[in-house]
């Protein structure tokens, strides 16, 4: 049946507090949605299944993890979930600081209750119908209502947060080697040296905590101990089968693990239920490609239903005991988001580096990668060694070509399912060896520039145009230079290119920078020169001679890196070029070590981010031109939030991907679609409109009561009823806020 989705043009306006974004208003007033970040953990109370990350949202399924829906707690950054627990028929959690949070309708719906914790918390368990959670220095204990019951400090000699409640008794690692124990009834204290109990020479810290009502279970280095309360006595009770991304579960007193790895051309799922001789419970092998997946944790549902989770919105599920595997979520996100496809606000695609392809048909909500592949693929296609590029053209097309060193039989990977199977090709008419690329897309087709270079011929760089039909065309030919990051401007292709004498592949004083240009798509390029710098020794630089190039509207920005040959230092400069006065101008140098990290346009102005490697994290400066060539710095050592990488649509210009820096978890990537709904288009183009929903504007948006009819006209075959094909109602983001229960048609003619 086909399948129609009404779409009300609905803005919600969410508010970004004062202590971060919000302070430099990047992204007032945007629409946005998470689209990828990593799972921490899972609960269930057997009626559904809540999947959340270390964001204000969770992930519902109601039908045993085959379907899963968004919920949105709270999109306040500064708060994010740390547990999630099913307590006396509802669901109980807490925030990282201030709120606990319950739902008494299954996860659909939840309420913020302020319970006003100042410290950050780090842990909860539950325990007889209490919630307890660990802060730095206190445990706290509250009811069903979230009413305090418990309350009671406690000390520890780690930065490691854990702790299990069991026998009215709190435990958790204190140190290398040594567990406390706090009975909550009279909060007498006991500390187990686990030198002397377990016989290790050079103890580490207890990690991995588990409890039933009879004793406690922790993992040190690889084995699993288990420490009884009515004997005193540790037991050795197994050894695991891997130490790193991997995941554990106490079930009906077995232990269990669960990991994946790619092994001999295949990835691989292992699930173990562990003892002195463990046992694998599954036959290996996945439905899906999980190359580099990280497990963070396993939950069993039920005797048959088993959930792991893990980063990359990773989600695995088995509904026979773990005898077998599926994937239902898992994407691998690339730090720039760069090969991240955005074709409305539910169609995403995503290429990896090992040509592995993603695809969501629900905005980012759950991704599926690849389930067939030839495996030549993953053996001979080496991204470690290769240079690719990657494309989308359409939902269902896409492409991934490698450089054809090692493999010159076949040189294109692509799909015609959106990324589901893949297959292997060959164009016989596209047969340089070791090939840089660069793309651009060119209305339904793809323009491809490589760059090559021969120690006894020189450099250059050839532009290719790829069909829909993955067909490729030469279109022209330059020798002695490269080109790097084209971008298009008003018809116009332009991009920085060095240019290098015949015969020579590298050189300071022989290269020179250009800017070059194209007013026919690549069949021909006029060629202006950047005036040469001179300081101390600083010259143009064939090796990683342009950081990037940016086209917002009609002005063009560009960086040249510059290399002092004696000690190799360099410096980058930023260039503004006017397209219609040919006119280049210097306008900034980044600061040293500094480089351009993304440039971006928002609600009229420019930014450009840069970012220099430190330890123990990167610095970031934020510079705003208030003018095309007007640059002010802005302070970002008080943000707490900012941008790492921005990616505008080519599909729908306004709609942006954004990768979120979070300085108080530096380890946590937050991946956002943004809808910039100011946003207008510059360029004479006209847009590919094929894939687009058309929406329907009423006058009171959702969720307020319907009072008014909204007439649009609707074009089908005839084939089907359009009432049985009316799917919801869905916001501006892609977002389901009605089912079609409550939907009613009348044909007014």
């Amino acid at each position: 049946m086909k399948t129609f989705k009404l779409l009300l043009g609905i803005i919600l306006v969410f508010a970004f507090t004062t202590k971060n974004i919000a302070r430099i208003n990047l992204f007032d007033n945007l629409d946005k949605k998470l689209i990828s970040y990593d799972y921490v953990d899972v609960a269930s109370n057997g009626s559904s299944i809540l999947v959340w990350g270390n964001t204000g949202e969770v992930l519902r399924s109601i039908d045993g993890g085959k379907n899963w829906e968004r919920i949105v707690i709270t999109e306040d950054w500064n708060y994010y979930i740390v547990g999630i627990e099913s307590i006396g028929g509802k669901y109980m959690g807490v925030l990282n600081q201030k709120y606990g949070i319950v739902s008494a309708d299954n996860g659909k719906s939840w309420q913020m209750v302020d319970i006003g914790e100042e410290q950050l918390i780090y842990k909860i368990f539950a325990y007889r119908n209490n919630l307890y959670y660990m802060t730095k220095n206190k445990f706290k204990a509250y009811d069903e209502n979230f009413k305090l019951v418990k309350e009671f400090n406690y000390t520890i000699d780690t930065n490691y947060y854990e702790f299990v409640v069991t026998n009215n008794t709190i435990v958790y690692p204190n140190r290398d080697g040594e567990i406390k124990l706090i009975n909550v009834e009279n909060l007498q204290e006991t500390v187990l040296d686990l030198k002397t109990a377990i016989l290790c020479d050079t103890c580490l810290l207890p990690t991995n905590f588990f409890a039933d009502e009879n004793g406690f279970y922790f993992l040190h280095e690889k084995n699993y101990f288990r420490y009884n309360f009515s004997t005193k006595n540790f037991s050795l009770l197994a050894r695991t089968m891997k130490s790193t991304k991997t995941a554990f579960a106490l079930w009906n007193g077995n232990l269990y693990q669960v990991f994946a790895k790619f092994f001999s051309g295949i990835d691989s799922l292992y699930f173990y239920r562990l003892s002195l001789n463990s046992a694998q419970i599954n036959s290996g092998g996945l439905d899906r490609r999980l190359i580099n997946s990280e497990f963070t944790s396993l939950r069993f549902i039920n005797n048959s239903l088993v959930v792991g989770v893990g980063k990359n919105k990773l989600i695995c599920i088995s509904t026979n005991g773990g005898v077998t595997w599926s994937v239902v979520s898992f994407l691998r996100m690339l730090a720039s988001s760069e090969y991240l496809f955005v074709f409305d606000t539910l169609n995403l695609r995503m290429i990896d580096v090992y040509h592995n392809f993603y695809y969501s048909t629900n905005g980012g909500v759950t991704w599926l990668p690849t389930r067939l592949f030839p495996k030549k693929i993953l053996g001979k296609f080496n991204p470690k060694s290769a240079e690719v590029f990657r494309y989308f053209f359409n939902p269902q097309k896409g492409i991934s070509v490698f450089s054809k060193t090692e493999t010159p039989d076949s040189n294109i990977i692509y799909t015609e399912d959106g990324g589901e199977t893949l297959q292997l090709g060959r164009r016989d008419n596209f047969n340089y060896l070791n090939d840089k690329y660069f793309i651009l897309p060119q209305n339904e087709q793809l323009l491809v520039f490589t760059n090559n270079l021969l120690a006894t011929y020189g450099i250059w760089f050839i532009v290719w145009e790829v069909t829909q039909n993955l067909e490729f065309k030469k279109k022209s030919y330059s020798p002695y230079r490269q080109i790097s990051y084209p971008v298009l401007s008003n018809s116009q292709i332009i991009a920085p290119s060095v240019s290098l004498p015949p015969g020579k592949t590298f050189g300071d004083s022989l290269s020179s920078y250009w800017i070059i240009k194209s007013s026919d798509w690549g069949l021909s390029w006029d060629s202006l020169l950047v005036p040469k710098i001179e300081k101390d020794g600083y010259s143009s630089s064939l090796s990683g001679f342009s950081f990037g190039a940016w086209g917002l509207d009609k002005n063009i920005y560009i960086t040249f890196n510059y290399t002092n040959f004696i000690d190799m230092s360099s410096f980058i400069c930023l260039y503004h070029f006017d397209p219609m006065t040919n006119e280049i101008s210097l306008i900034d140098s980044l600061g040293k070590g500094f480089q351009p990290s993304t440039m971006f346009k928002l609600n009229n102005k420019y930014y450009l981010l840069e970012y220099r490697l430190a330890y123990p994290k990167p610095v970031y400066k934020l510079k705003v031109f208030d003018e095309p060539k007007t640059i002010r710095e802005i302070d970002l050592s008080n943000e707490r939030i900012f941008p790492v990488s921005f990616v505008r649509s080519s599909f729908d210009p306004t709609l942006i991907v954004v990768n979120i820096w979070d300085t108080l978890r530096p380890n946590i990537s937050a991946v956002y679609l943004m809808k910039d709904i100011s946003y207008s288009v510059v360029e004479d183009n006209p847009l590919d409109v094929r894939y687009y929903t058309t929406h329907f504007y009423a006058t009171q948006p959702y969720p307020m009561p319907a009072s008014n009819i909204v007439k649009s006209k609707i074009y089908w075959d005839g084939s089907f009823d359009l009432r049985e094909a009316i799917d919801g109602v869905y916001d501006s983001m892609g977002n389901k806020v009605e089912g079609k229960e409550r939907i009613s048609l009348r044909e007014l003619g």
